[in-house]
């Protein structure tokens, strides 16, 4: 991309003002959809976390861990909305924060994406223990605080490049996180293969694992079947496996959805195949289609933004014991109704495992 076609060598007072107004109306709509975005997430967390919490039996390996994952997402959104005021309070790119804010809000998302792409590949391997080695007992709760303990580990270490590659920089008087060209601070070269990598471990691997674990989960459902079942109930359970397993592909689906386009954004504007800004000195250059990039940016930061929300619609509508839980939560207010409810979340993952063993043939149904 030509620099010389593409961007304002020489611009005017009026051209800057032009430019500067309207990437500030480009940054006041920014801030009420990831306002909004931050109200439904916060909400649909909220309303996560009331529901696993007040009903206890739900305290499992994989609700805490779907707990992580939606904190996760609403800590990514209470930095996005701190990058917005940053731009709207004094302009594109600019930075209002410190040096240490500048270097922390920019690499969390780096950090939270490896966090919640390992949480869902703990959610599908949770799943593939149930219905796949069902003689052995779903894995305890408190396991799931050591996965979280692990996934943040590595999120956070796979962020510090990131982290120490940025600072603030003045130009004209506006304070700039912009990227530094010293050690221990990455050089272009360098950050092009940290960003190929980070694809490779946020994406990749994680892509293949579910891919693993799903595949074996859906050849056991669908040989371990058996034709005539024993009691009703089986049916049900059954019935109840395939809603959940149903749960993490959806988990799974929004994860990419929501945060590959805007991932591969990044790479491009990495690789210069995006150019916004040109430093001459102390000149800032605008490019001519920095608002049309800013407008794609902020509409697919949006959609990370919202993925909470989107995991409470999954949750309420692929896992009936989340849903079960949530009226009783809710609704709930006659002991009728209570005993209800209550008989709908009567069953437990170990009480599934057991039964999995049935129906995969694992033990001797004439008795």
């Amino acid at each position: 991309m030509s620099n010389t076609s593409n961007a304002t060598i020489a611009p005017t007072i009026n051209s800057n003002e032009l430019i500067n107004e309207s990437i500030r109306q480009i940054n006041t709509a920014k801030i009420a959809l990831i306002s909004l975005a931050l109200i439904l997430s916060a909400t649909g967390v909220f309303i996560i976390t009331f529901t696993i919490i007040k009903i206890k039996r739900l305290l499992n390996f994989t609700n805490v861990l779907v707990l992580n994952l939606c904190w996760s997402s609403l800590l990514l959104a209470i930095t996005g909305l701190v990058n917005a005021l940053s731009d709207i309070n004094a302009g594109f790119q600019t930075w209002q924060f410190g040096d240490f804010a500048c270097r922390f809000i920019k690499s969390m998302f780096f950090m939270v994406s490896v966090v919640i792409a390992y949480t869902l590949v703990a959610v599908s391997y949770a799943r593939f223990r149930i219905i796949c080695q069902p003689f052995r007992p779903p894995p305890e709760r408190h396991y799931a605080y050591f996965v979280i303990a692990a996934v943040w580990i590595v999120g956070i270490a796979c962020g510090i490049p990131y982290f120490l590659s940025l600072h603030v920089i003045q130009l004209r008087g506006s304070p700039f996180c912009s990227f530094n060209t010293v050690p221990p601070a990455l050089n272009i070269d360098q950050r092009k293969g940290y960003l190929i990598g980070l694809t490779i471990v946020i994406f990749a691997i994680p892509f293949l694992l579910q891919a693993a674990l799903n595949i074996s989960i859906a050849t056991a459902m669908n040989t371990g079947k058996p034709k005539i079942f024993i009691d009703p109930k089986d049916d049900k359970i059954a019935g109840v496996k395939r809603q959940l397993t149903l749960m993490s592909i959806a988990l799974v689906i929004i994860f990419f959805v929501t945060w590959l386009p805007y991932y591969i954004l990044i790479l491009l504007q990495t690789f210069g195949h995006i150019s916004l800004l040109q430093f001459q000195g102390d000149v800032v250059l605008y490019y001519q289609n920095v608002r049309i990039f800013l407008l794609i940016r902020d509409l697919l930061s949006g959609l990370i933004y919202c993925s909470s929300i989107f995991n409470v619609g999954i949750l309420y509508i692929f896992n009936p014991h989340f849903k079960a839980a949530l009226k009783r939560a809710l609704y709930c207010s006659t002991p009728h109704r209570r005993a209800r409810v209550e008989s709908e979340v009567t069953i437990t993952e170990r009480s599934m495992s057991v039964v999995s063993s049935m129906m995969a043939g694992k033990i001797d149904m004439k008795y």
